[in-house]
Parts: C-alpha cells; structure tokens; sequence
C-alpha cells in the first residue's frame, strides 16, 4: 500500500496498491504527445484516478509538499524511478539484470509510454527533514543505481519526495525482492552520518518526555516508577545485570547511573538513542531556533518588529540569538556554543544568492530557477477589500469615489478600459501572483485631480508608490527603492527637452511593461535578479509642452500602454486632509467593487496583458505632432514637394546623402543645421516605425532609405516662365 491522491491538485491522501487499482484512462490522455490532455485531466479536481508516491507525509492523510508550512515527508515506504525515454521490454529485462540483488518490485509502463520502476521497502523507515529525505535519497541512488535499468532516469523526480506519479493501469510484476529493514537501517545512519556535517562535542539537551517515548520503543526493559522528570530517579534498565531500583538520575542531558554493572556512569542521549535520533532532534530544534533567518554570503536576514526584512551583521545576529532566541553562547570542551552551531545551520541550510523585494509574491523564501534560492523580502500589502457585495453610485458606501472616477474620463469609453485595468492590477495584487500590465498616461487640465488618483486612489490600492520622474526621465540611474513598490508614478508637467533622455525615457516605459525580469543591486547588499511586474502611471496636462512626455508612439510600444484624457470639469474637493480620510473610508469598498466587477467583453484582451490597450484619439493626434520626429518630418515634407515637383522618381540614398541633399537649397540651411547623419538615420526609423511611407533597403554595408514618390496630384507644380 502506497500513499495516494485521486488528482495532482488533491490534497487528501489513501494508501492503495497502485499496482491493483482499476483504471480508467481516457484515450487522449495517453502517448507522450498528448501531455497537454493529460494535465488537463489529471489536474481537475473532479478526477477520481490514482497518483502515488513512495513517500508518506507527517500528517499521514495529507499529501507531501514541498511548502514551507506544508506537509513535510516523513516515512519512507517505496522507491519510484521515472524514466523519460522509450525502452523495449528486452531493454529492461537486460537493464534488471545488470542491478544484479536489487531487482525492482513492479514495472510500469507510464501514459507517456515510459517507463517506472518501484521498489518496496520491508518496512517503512522515518526521516527528520525534507532535507533529510533528500540526503537519504541520494544516497539510495548511488546504492541502488537506477540508472543501469534504463536511459532517462529523471534525477529531479528522484530527489523530490513531493512528487506523485499518475498511474497508468499498465503494470507489471518484476519480483519478490523487498529492502530489507536491516540494510534499509544500516543506509539511514550512512545518510544521517553524510547529512550531519557538524560534531557539538559535548551533550544534548532533549526534553524528557519526549527522550522517554523514545527509551519506551528502544528497552524492553523500560519500567519507570512514577512520572520520568528531571532529577526523578529509577532502575539502570539499559545496563545489563542492574537490578537497583533507583540506580539512575534523570537530568536534561542523559541519565546519570549509579550501577556497578555499568561501564561508564555517565549515558548521554546519543549514548541511550542513537546518533541518528539525537541529530535529527538537534537539526530540528535548530531549525526552530533559527527559523526565519537567512544568510546571503554577507549579511544574515531577519524582520524587525515591524515586520521590515533587515540585513544584520554576524555579531548583531549572535546577539539576537542569545537575547531573544534563547541560545547559550557558553563552550565547554571546545565544543561551539549553541549560538555558533545556529550560525553554521543558518549558513549551511538557510543560504540565499541574495535577498530583494519580488513586489507582490509570498514573502520569505523563493526558488527562481533550480535550486536558486531568494530571499523575499516585499512585505507591502494591497488594501483589505470590505464584505461584499457593494453598490458603485451615488446610493452604495462609496459616493465620492463613484462620483470621482464614474466621471473622470471624457469620452466615457475610456472608463471601463480604465476599470479593467485597474482591476487586473489589484486583483492579482491582493492574491500575491501579480501578473503584467500596461503601463498608463493620464492627460488632462490641471486641478480635476489627476495625481489624487495616481497617488492616492491607485497607489493606496496596491501598497504605495514610489516616484520615478528622475530614474525615467534619466535624471538618475540609481533605482533600487522604486523595487520596493508595484507602482512607479511620474506627476511632471514637461519632459525633458533633451532628444536622447526622451529616447531613453521611451526605452524603459516599454521595457516596464514587456519584460519582468531586473538588475537589483541596493547599497551594500548583494546584487541580484528581481522579477517586477509593477505598474507606471504617468499624469501630464494636455498642452503641447507636456504632452510630450508620452513615448514616440511606434508600432512596438503602442500595446504596451494606454492613454486616457481626463474631463475638463472641476470637482468641489474637500480640503486635503478630509479628502484623504473620506478616500481612506471609502477604499475598502471600492477595492471590493472591483474584485467583484465583470469587465464588459470588448475590453478583455490576450493573455499577456489581460485588457485591450486603449488610446484616446485626440492625445495619439497631438502626441504624433509633439514628438521630436515630428519636426524632422516637416523638414522632410518641404524637401519632398520640392525634390518631387521636379520630375524626380523615388530617392534612395543613405542618411547622409539625404542631408546633403536637403542642404542643396541654402535659405533651408538654418532648419538643418541642426542634424547629423545620425539624426537623420534615426528619424527616418521613427518615422517608418510610426507607419510614414519610407523603406530600409539593405545595400551590403551601408544602410539606405527609400522615399517613394507621391502621387502626381500633390505634388507642388513647377513654376511657370516666359
């Protein structure tokens, strides 16, 4: 019998013979190429199947995870060895030959067409730790070499004892071996000798309660007279020929014996319970003395009383082990102090390649790739959403808001592109699984409150906000506190007039919104990658000068943000600090509203970013007439009409010979001076990014253009003469 789940998102667990399991398979979920219908079935929680693992959790009737406050591996019943290749029966047959005394109990041909081998242990055996059943593991697979049945020995699922095995109904019976509970014992204490990396030197103090359940299971002879407490005295019933009933002095450490029959009168607890059993309480109490703590190669990690994640040296943190944790920092016969050997457990199994804010996953401990493990240390929460369900207008708990944002926009299409975003923002925030989003603009007149709603309405949603005016507009490169936040708001009425620090400003507005992966390197603290899938807002007026912070909108960027219009409309706003409390009272609520919203379908979009990318059309128009391609375009325009007029067919020509080819009228000289080769390559990509009638020829190279000739009829004329 082996511990069982109906589905791989089941919790609860049976112990079945998978190998006598009647099985009812459907036929798309078999052959290796239908691996996209079998996760679909096996993972829905209504399928009544069988997936199975040799390993049993310490909650017996629920499933081994891998969580951090999961359900920890604790018995060992079976050994299950996956392989991803396609081997004939022969194969195996040759394959179980060459493991010689350790022949598998069944086979089993997988849906995948596979192959899986199980062996059977006579009887179960226990392990202390995830970590511990990882060391057994690798330890049986240098014993057992698994490798030699087959190709394709999946190492990982070896070593994960969380994994379950969807059964295939196909099994066969291989033989009638079953580990040996001796041998299994003798493999336990090789792999508890390999895992226990550290000696303490002197004795360890285990509660007696629990040392006596354990004395029980080991001696027969264990009769205690009264309760087994600390200074109680009974019989030397471990000693063989001690037949004094009160012989033996129970202390925190082991049993003191008074017996001449004894060889030595003082018995630690790895004397009377094994080395195996005495580490695995050491490593466990360990474990709960340092939990929490975490080591990057540098500084030692733990949160504050305020819950903040804090870098502290090794001095800071020996201190806080003894004061607050409780540890000895005393030595005794060169042994390290209990404080020194928390250090080393810390050092060896809480390791970090580094600790940065992963803006709105589960703070503490995360895998990226691998075995890679980060320190997270975001501990920002989105607003508590109200009971629901809740009324948006001007009659439900919210009717400033209702008020504030149902007119905000104009025109009013714009409102549920806007709603829909938001909420996809908030909802994936507030379950900690935050998913990327475009970034916005918000343009409108000054004084209807469009930084209220970036940072005060949206920011206050999802935790705060970082300004990011400097880092975006190039103003500064230093970036790692705006990581701390999911939302990065830019309240500038100008962008900066620079060429080059727009061009940049447009890079990273882009790079915002497509990637999620970042460089994160805080002062003094090791640097790292951060997955950020935040949001930037941006709120400008709609004059021509701020308007230009909006991108040059080419092809590439325009799904990756929106831009809205606000209404021109002045709203009565309370003074500031009224505002902000009724905006407090009225959150909750709004932030239920939008969980509980059904965005209309039109503006659902893909599966990147979840909504449709909207772009009010007036800004699209004076943002193209603001941007800094669009002057280049006007000189480029006049030079057409004129070049054209002549009878001229389509010019083709590097940047340069464009130039030289504008500055052949000299009363145009004073609008080109301007311009290098350089400026005109990269205004002629803008434009033909922004879909104007212009081609990149490859000519080897050197890289031309090509200005296609208009049609006849708006071409400027030639003047007449006489």
């Amino acid at each position: 019998m082996l511990p069982s789940i109906p589905n791989l998102v089941s919790t609860g667990v049976e112990f079945v013979a998978p190998w006598e399991f009647p099985c009812d398979v459907p036929e798309r979920a078999r052959g290796k190429d239908n691996k996209k219908h079998r996760s679909a079935w096996i993972e829905t929680p209504e399928t009544k199947h069988n997936c199975y693992s040799g390993w049993e959790g310490l909650a017996s009737n629920l499933r081994v995870s891998n969580a951090k406050e999961g359900n920890p591996p604790f018995k060992l019943h079976a050994l299950v060895a996956d392989y991803d290749a396609v081997a004939t029966d022969d194969e195996l047959l040759k394959g179980i030959e060459r493991l010689g005394d350790y022949a598998p109990s069944y086979f089993e041909r997988t849906l995948s067409g596979f192959s899986r081998f199980v062996w059977l242990l006579e009887e179960p055996v226990m392990v202390p730790s995830r970590e511990f059943a990882v060391a057994l593991l690798k330890l049986l697979k240098r014993q057992l070499k698994p490798e030699l049945l087959s190709v394709g020995l999946d190492e990982p699922a070896w070593h994960a004892p969380e994994r379950y095995y969807t059964n295939s109904g196909q099994w066969r019976y291989v033989s009638d071996y079953r580990i040996p509970a001796n041998l299994m014992s003798g493999w336990v204490m090789q792999a508890a000798q390999e895992f226990s990396f550290r000696k303490t030197g002197g004795s360890i103090s285990i509660p007696v309660e629990i040392a006596a359940e354990e004395l029980k299971k080991l001696y027969p002879g264990f009769d205690w007279p009264g309760d087994f407490t600390l200074n109680s005295q009974g019989p030397s019933f471990w000693v063989q020929g001690s037949s004094s009933p009160k012989s033996a002095i129970v202390k925190a450490e082991g049993l003191y014996t008074f017996s001449a029959h004894a060889s030595k009168p003082w018995w630690s607890w790895k004397d009377l319970l094994g080395a195996q059993f005495v580490e695995a309480y050491e490593t466990k109490s360990l474990g709960e003395a340092v939990d929490g703590i975490f080591y990057d190669g540098k500084s030692y990690w733990r949160q504050n009383g305020p819950g903040k994640w804090c870098p502290y040296n090794k001095e800071d943190t020996a201190m806080h082990l003894h004061i607050t944790r409780g540890l000895s920092i005393s030595r005794s016969k060169n042994a390290p102090s209990d404080v020194d050997r928390a250090l080393e457990h810390v050092r060896h199994w809480s390791s970090v390649i580094g600790a940065a804010p992963f803006v709105f996953r589960p703070t503490g401990v995360m895998y990226l790739t691998g075995d890679q493990r980060v320190l997270n240390t975001f501990t920002r929460r989105t607003i508590t959403p109200a009971p629901g369900p809740v009324e948006f207008g001007p009659n439900g708990p919210m009717p400033f808001l209702s008020e504030y944002i149902g007119g905000f926009f104009d025109p009013g299409e714009q409102l549920d592109y806007f709603l829909a975003w938001l909420q996809r923002f908030f909802q994936t925030a507030y379950e900690q699984k935050i998913d990327s989003g475009q970034n916005i603009f918000i343009a409108g007149a000054p004084g209807i409150g469009k930084t209220l709603l970036s940072t005060q309405v949206i920011a206050k949603l999802v935790g705060g906000h970082a300004a990011a005016e400097n880092y975006l507009l190039g103003r500064t490169d230093f970036n790692s506190q705006l990581f701390e936040t999911a939302l990065w708001t830019v309240d500038d009425t100008s962008a900066n007039d620079d060429t080059h620090a727009h061009r940049k400003f447009s890079t990273i507005v882009k790079r915002m919104a497509a990637n999620t992966t970042f460089e994160y390197h805080a002062k003094f603290q090791v640097p790292c990658q951060v997955s950020w899938r935040g949001r930037v807002v941006v709120t400008c007026n709609t004059d021509e000068e701020s308007i230009r912070i909006i991108p040059d909108l080419d092809v590439s960027i325009l799904d990756k943000i929106m831009l809205f219009k606000a209404a021109d409309r002045k709203m009565a706003f309370p003074p500031s600090r009224e505002l902000e409390a009724m905006i407090d009272r009225e959150l909750p609520y709004f932030a239920r509203w939008l969980l509980d919203w059904v965005p209309p379908a039109h503006v659902i979009g893909t599966a990147r970013y979840g909504i449709q990318s909207y772009h009010e059309e007036s800004l699209v128009k004076v943002a193209k007439h603001s941007s800094r391609s669009n002057a280049f375009l006007e000189i480029l325009e006049d030079w057409k009409k004129d070049y054209f007029a002549e009878g001229n067919e389509d010019w083709q020509g590097t940047g340069y010979q464009l130039l030289v080819a504008m500055g052949k009228d000299p009363s145009k000289a004073g609008a080109i001076r301007h311009l290098n080769p350089s400026i005109v390559n990269i205004q002629l990509s803008a434009l033909k990014n922004k879909g104007y009638p212009i081609l990149s020829v490859d000519s080897g190279v050197m890289r031309q253009w090509r200005i296609p000739r208009p049609p006849r009829s708006t071409l400027k004329p030639l003047p007449v003469t006489s």
